[in-house]
């Protein structure tokens, strides 16, 4: 197919054109509670709002009045540019009303489904270009209405439409059960973790300690005494140029996974990569910032890599403690009472050498707390596979709204074979 060429009974439209923006009806008065949708509650990665509030009208001082059904469309930033929108669902007596900053746009009945509307604004393409479009000051830029309404898209038949609109559904309900396995997998390794380390793994008689019960054979290890002492990042400016060893820094770690073929590179001469090499069992921590605390395991990384000023790396001593006990135990409620009491509820507080070396752990030996890891890597195991399948369903669910919305995948094959009447010949 050419690409100025449409496929069969399609045409070249704008949403003004073939949507309607929803506007209050005159006279409508609400009932006492109503349906309240704040920005909190619309999804990044749904086609729906499936959830609201119920409040009373005289608590609420300003809104977008919304109908069941209607997308509502994020207008601010950054929420517009992290895919917030959805399709309000559920709604009491079918209205309700959205934050301010929100566009609500419904489908026409017989002409175009607010699902695929939905779709084709997901499109990261379409999202890059209505972000480009929109105004205001750095950091309260907002999408005017009139960018929405002359926004170009190519409008099928209504029943290829809902064929598009059933097949997205379907891939959405594919990763919203995968997110759901995920919690759940999630919420079991931290009752192991919970259990596993208060009560170990040999059923012993417990002791109370000043962080708590654990078996009585176990210490109360502070940090300072089972690592080596906790090593500051380089400073150095990153290279896309292979210019010296791997640069590690706090954004290439991304849900508990770095992609070592996108982090950058550095200039770094041998003493201070002897310093602050990264190697296989070394932890890196977030010293600073958004995901201070939050602790990254190396179980592999290139021959020559170092890691950046924001980071602490933390290295076990290998005789007294398993490297990945310590990763494991960096995800537990005693870990981040540590640090958010010691950071002081402040983003740029951030923590230290001196703060990291004072933390108090439960320790076995070391045959026990294999064990512990092992059990745990296997529940990690599960969360991988998930989110490795949730990765997956997401990149099927992108590539098919660019298909689906350009035509260059039919929906045909779904389409419900229309009914044939047959008329009745007189006698």
């Amino acid at each position: 197919m050419k690409s100025c060429e449409l496929p069969k009974g399609w045409k070249r439209t704008t949403v003004g054109e073939v949507y309607d923006f929803t506007k209050k009806p005159r006279g409508r008065s609400y009932s006492e509670k109503v349906a309240f949708i704040p920005m909190a509650l619309i999804p990044e990665n749904s086609l729906e709002v499936s959830e609201h509030e119920l409040r009373n009208l005289e608590d609420i001082s300003s809104g977008t009045y919304f109908e069941e059904d209607d997308l509502l469309v994020s207008k601010i930033t950054p929420c517009f540019e992290n895919g917030k929108q959805g399709i309000a669902v559920n709604i009491p007596n079918g209205y309700g009303i959205a934050t301010t900053e929100v566009i609500p746009v419904k489908g026409r009945a017989g002409v175009s489904n607010i699902y695929y509307l939905a779709g084709h604004i997901k499109r990261q393409s379409v999202r890059a270009y209505l972000t480009g479009k929109m105004q205001g000051s750095t950091g309260r830029k907002r999408l005017k209405q009139d960018a929405l309404e002359t926004l170009e898209l190519l409008l099928p038949p209504i029943e290829e439409q809902e064929a598009t609109a059933k097949t997205l559904k379907a891939v959405q309900r594919a990763k919203e059960a995968r997110e759901a396995e995920l919690a759940l997998e999630r919420e079991r390794k931290a009752a192991l973790m919970a259990y596993l380390l208060t009560h170990g793994t040999r059923r012993e008689a417990l002791k109370q300690t000043e962080i708590g019960e654990m078996p009585k054979s176990w210490d109360v290890c502070s940090l300072k005494n089972c690592a080596e002492k906790p090593e500051y990042g380089y400073t150095e400016s990153a290279n896309n140029h292979p210019v010296g060893p791997k640069f590690l820094r706090i954004t290439d770690i991304q849900n508990g996974y770095v992609d070592w073929n996108n982090v950058p590179y550095c200039v770094c001469d041998e003493r201070t990569f002897t310093k602050k090499r990264l190697i296989k069992d070394d932890l890196v921590i977030a010293r600073i910032g958004a995901t201070t605390g939050k602790a990254f395991y190396i179980f592999d990384c290139p021959d020559q890599a170092v890691y950046a000023s924001y980071l602490i790396r933390v290295r076990a001593q290998k005789n007294v403690m398993h490297p990945k006990y310590f990763a494991h135990f960096a995800e537990t409620p005693l870990y981040w009472d540590h640090i958010n009491k010691n950071k002081g509820g402040k983003l740029k507080g951030g923590v230290n050498i001196p703060i990291l070396q004072a933390m108090k752990l439960p320790l076995g030996s070391l045959e026990e707390q294999k064990e512990i890891v092992d059990i745990l890597d296997a529940q990690e195991k599960k969360i991988r596979a998930l989110i490795e399948e949730m990765k997956v369903l997401n990149e099927l669910f992108h590539s098919l709204l660019d298909e689906l919305m350009s035509g260059k995948l039919s929906v045909e094959p779904l389409l419900e074979p229309k009914k044939v009447v047959k008329k009745k010949v007189a006698a």
